[in-house]
């Protein structure tokens, strides 16, 4: 059976490397110039957005099992999460 506990020890075991995985390729994406074309531009802009988008919300998942205390339930916990990721629904640069 699997554990609040036990999700948590896996998260906080890979969510380092994935958050700094992300922002690397956030970082190697964002560092080619964008493109002359208003639709391309678009499309590269919103690229950056959504990757930007995708650290924070690994960053919030990080804040999240942090403060969590042990006593909390799966779903209060992962009500949070879901919480947290809808603010970023409309994620402003």
């Amino acid at each position: 059976m699997t554990t609040i506990s036990s999700v948590k020890e896996h998260i906080t075991g890979v969510l380092p490397e994935k958050i700094l995985k992300a922002f690397c390729a956030y970082d190697d994406f964002s560092s080619r110039p964008p493109a002359d074309e208003v639709k391309e531009f678009s499309a590269y802009h919103t690229a950056c957005k959504n990757a930007l988008a995708h650290v924070v919300a690994l960053l919030r998942l990080s804040e999240i099992v942090q403060a969590g205390s042990e006593d909390n339930s799966a779903q209060e916990w992962l009500s949070k999460a879901q919480m947290s990721l809808q603010q970023d629904t409309e994620y402003e640069l």
